[in-house]
């Protein structure tokens, strides 16, 4: 199904099984509304929605201007539209990003909220960062000098950054630059931590500021695992989860 914002097309899914309660599962960047199914056993009792943030999937590419803000009130409004009033947020990574937004923007719906490995935090400032920020600094120096060609910075940045159009990398840069702490202590529903204790994409001490930052909140860790936890450890999450969910 496709849901239209700001002229921009969502896609997404909603199985409605007849129950009061529905699961909004908010798949990481670079994900698709299929990347949480691994999750799908712990919510058999529940009406479940997902979606492809636009970018990914099925969903059209989102409009220079967007921001982390953007695809949320996308959300938001989607919700409105299926008339939901009684949700239960699972965000993995970025979708963890919007889970955290949502549940201070829908605060009189969202009644509980489950955070996987999820992004948002400002990270720590180490002595490797700096050097890597001063090193693409210089680059871009160098290029604009016309001493070294554009091409040469695409060796800077993650993975998924390199994917992404000109377009792209704009929306991208606004949307990790938006940290959301301010927005931790607002949070008023039960919520469930879930982190992968060898995660490098977003270590396990942002868990710990989640949980303590996030006053009705509880931390698992997952041992051995990465940022992927609710793959690598599958049957254990999920019993983390419907355990959570009694």
């Amino acid at each position: 199904m496709i849901f239209e914002f700001e002229k921009v097309k969502l896609y997404y899914d909603y199985q409605f099984n007849n129950k009061e309660q529905t699961v909004v599962l908010l798949h990481g960047w670079g994900g698709n509304h299929l990347s949480l199914s691994p999750l799908l056993v712990s919510f058999q009792n529940y009406n479940i929605l997902t979606l492809d943030f636009f970018g990914f999937g099925q969903s059209d590419k989102p409009l220079q201007n967007f921001d982390i803000y953007s695809y949320s009130n996308a959300v938001a409004e989607l919700l409105k539209k299926l008339n939901l009033n009684d949700i239960i947020l699972v965000g993995h990574s970025f979708g963890g990003r919007i889970s955290i937004i949502l549940s201070n923007q829908l605060n009189d719906i969202v009644s509980k909220m489950i955070l996987i490995d999820s992004a948002g935090l400002k990270p720590r400032n180490t002595i490797k960062k700096s050097l890597k920020k001063m090193k693409y600094k210089f680059a871009k120096f160098l290029v604009k000098i016309n001493v070294k060609d554009k091409e040469s910075l695409e060796k800077y940045g993650s993975d998924d950054y390199k994917k992404l159009s000109n377009e792209e990398k704009r929306v991208f840069n606004r949307v990790v630059n938006e940290y959301l702490e301010k927005y931790l202590s607002n949070i008023k529903c039960s919520t469930l931590i879930i982190w992968g204790e060898k995660d490098k994409d977003t270590p396990l001490y942002m868990a710990k500021k989640l949980n303590k930052k996030i006053k009705n909140s509880k931390l698992y860790v997952v041992k051995n695992a990465g940022h992927f936890a609710y793959v690598e450890e599958a049957n254990l999450v999920n019993k983390i989860i419907k355990d959570f969910l009694k």
